[in-house]
């Protein structure tokens, strides 16, 4: 996912293999102190990779937030997966 341009050009850029490395580790660190982060996402029937979701804690305005965030596979964009998933984590 984070080598495909199309999925990444909303996400921040491509990014390497060390950089999804310290991605994943920013993760776990996350997880460990909040108790929740990103979720891999399959697809029910084929268990084929979706994307990435979850909560995670972000800084906006200078206010601590709870944010969803969420990435999907382009060949599952446009299918209301995104709509459906942010209403499961609401």
């Amino acid at each position: 996912m984070h080598r495909d341009e199309k999925v990444m050009t909303c996400l921040g850029g491509k990014r390497s293999q060390q950089q999804t490395i310290e991605y994943m580790e920013h993760n776990l660190a996350h997880w460990d102190e909040h108790g929740y982060e990103i979720w891999m996402l399959r697809e029910n029937e084929t268990v084929l990779f979706v994307g990435r979701g979850g909560q995670r804690n972000a800084v906006f305005d200078g206010k601590d937030e709870v944010k969803v965030a969420y990435g999907l596979m382009p060949e599952f964009w446009n299918k209301g997966l995104a709509t459906e998933f942010v209403r499961a984590v609401i």
